[in-house]
């Protein structure tokens, strides 16, 4: 057991629930507690005011905490249990709040946060698992969930107000999240196998709620325009989805089921589609590249292909 602490460490208790983390000191310290083998806990603190508590239990876990100059009031909690699991958080900034839980094997979860009151949340269970979350937008919040085998997640949040919900449930799915814009808000629901989530949103406001079950399924949305909202829901078998937003008031909500479907929408400026697709072989293509477009496409069946163009490209 080797424990490496850089702080002042004052007296207080530990309190940790059944299956919830570790809830940090509210005074200035560390507290670090450890049960088995071959953990190790690295902790720094170089501001006076910051609180941090790592729980672990079980065997060859590894946690460390840096917390700057600049982190007044930041709080870390950790808490690992079983084994080979890694937890580093890095906070540089005032009134950030970090836990992270590990209850499974081998999971990796990074944390780094560099803007005031940002606050970020993080559960790994099951095996091999990776998340990386950076937050450094002021208040930022970030509420992620892995719980299978393989997961792989990235989350980016570099705009005020800036809201994530992710949960992911399987083997070998991968989420990623950029978020550039004041308010964007994502919040993604992953199950299965092999699936893959690609969001990036630069527009203030922009919004996505994306649901994806099923195996080899793939999502790419890009948003880039002011409050920008997308629907996204997709269960199968090898389904695509690109959804490409970049005008202002752009709303599009696309459902798609079965197998091996594939849908491409792109909308600049205020366009209005919402899309439903189940049956296999189903094709649709929609652009539409005029203020207040519309497009419904509704395809049940076999064979299925639909193509809408509404304005020019070149406006």
């Amino acid at each position: 057991m080797k424990i490496y602490m850089k702080t002042a460490v004052s007296a207080f208790a530990l309190a940790l629930a059944a299956g919830a983390a570790y809830a940090a000191p509210a005074t200035n310290g560390s507290v670090v507690s450890q049960y088995g083998r071959e953990n190790k806990a690295n902790v720094t603190q170089l501001v006076v005011s910051a609180s941090s508590g790592v729980e672990q239990s079980g065997s060859k876990n590894t946690a460390i905490v840096l917390q700057e100059s600049s982190a007044a009031g930041a709080v870390s909690s950790i808490s690992q249990e079983s084994f080979d699991n890694r937890a580093e958080v890095t906070q540089a900034a005032a009134g950030v709040v970090s836990t992270v839980v590990q209850t499974g094997e081998k999971g990796q979860a990074t944390v780094v946060q560099s803007a005031k009151d940002a606050d970020s949340s993080v559960s790994q269970r099951g095996s091999g698992s990776t998340l990386t979350v950076d937050q450094s937008g002021e208040g930022a919040f970030s509420d992620h969930k892995q719980h299978g085998f393989d997961l792989e997640a990235e989350v980016t949040q570099s705009a005020a107000g800036t809201v994530s919900y992710v949960e992911q449930v399987g083997l070998f799915n991968s989420i990623t999240i950029g978020q550039s814009g004041a308010k964007a808000s994502s919040d993604v629901n992953q199950n299965g196998f092999n699936n893959v989530i690609t969001i990036s949103q630069v527009g203030e406001g922009a919004e996505s709620n994306i649901s994806q079950t099923g195996e080899t399924n793939r999502i790419d949305l890009a948003q880039s325009g002011a409050n920008a909202l997308s629907e996204i829901s997709q269960s199968g078998e090898s389904n695509k989805i690109d959804v490409d937003q970049s005008g202002d008031g752009a709303v599009s909500m696309i459902e798609q089921d079965r197998d091996n479907n594939t849908l491409n929408l792109t909308q600049t400026a205020k366009a209005e589609s919402w899309i439903t697709q189940t049956g296999s072989g189903g094709l649709v293509d929609v652009s539409q590249y005029v203020d207040g477009a519309y497009s419904s496409v509704t395809q049940t069946g076999m064979g299925n292909s639909a193509t809408v163009v509404q304005g020019s490209p070149s406006k």
